[in-house]
């Protein structure tokens, strides 16, 4: 994967010719329990009634387990247009993953909840979501901005922009995890990095943001960074 996407940079320059459709025909399909989610997250303590929107969901129970605890909480990715896209996504994530505990029990309550209640999971890319202005409490999103959006600009900086536009005044926008430091020195994460300090500073400049955070978090997956936004 890390190969495709030093491809896309250099073949074709990320900033210039990939769109978000572009990045997602390379990208993995988020597969994650919320048992790993949840400690990534800042969450208030009373979740009943609390609009939830976590964007670029994938294959993940975090959407069903917010509902269960009260919450009001929807899911978009581009993977729902289509019942055969989530099937062949979900045998995909078996072949690469294998029968993991997590795994297993994300797959099988994603599958009953998207079932149950389809309306709950909508497709479309972050730069274009589907809702008006200012209806969630919250917007969430693992393993997509900090992963494949932020290899181009426009599309992180509108995708970043759209999450912000349905986020209530008040609200907390959460990105996990965020790239602050390169690790590999192949030209992926200083893309990234660039990006994602050049975004924050110009949301930051229009007032559209409140000062960022970003902070350490210890998971499952180890020691990584979220970022925590808030609309002003």
């Amino acid at each position: 994967m890390r190969t495709e996407l030093l491809n896309l940079i250099y073949a074709q320059p990320v900033h210039e010719t990939s769109s978000e459709r572009d990045i997602s025909i390379i990208s993995d399909v988020t597969i994650a329990s919320h048992r790993v989610l949840l400690p990534t997250l800042v969450l208030p303590e009373n979740l009943e009634g609390h609009a939830f929107l976590e964007v670029g969901a994938g294959i993940s129970d975090l959407t069903e387990e917010l509902n269960m605890r009260g919450a009001r909480a929807l899911a978009t990715d581009p993977l729902y247009e289509s019942q055969k896209k989530v099937n062949d996504a979900m045998q995909g994530v078996f072949e690469a993953w294998g029968r993991d505990d997590y795994i297993t029990e994300a797959l099988q309550r994603f599958k009953k909840s998207k079932k149950e209640h389809p309306d709950r999971y909508i497709p479309a890319f972050a730069s274009s979501l589907p809702f008006q202005d200012e209806v969630f409490d919250s917007v969430i999103s693992t393993h997509l901005f900090s992963a494949y959006l932020d290899l181009n600009y426009e599309v992180l900086e509108s995708s970043m922009r759209e999450c912000l536009r349905v986020l209530k005044q008040g609200g907390l926008f959460q990105v996990y995890p965020w790239v602050w430091q390169t690790d590999y020195g192949d030209g992926i994460d200083e893309v990234r990095l660039k990006n994602g300090r050049k975004v924050l500073k110009a949301l930051r400049k229009q007032g559209m943001i409140e000062e960022p955070i970003i902070e350490p978090v210890k998971t499952d997956e180890g020691s990584r960074v979220r970022l925590l936004l808030t609309k002003p």
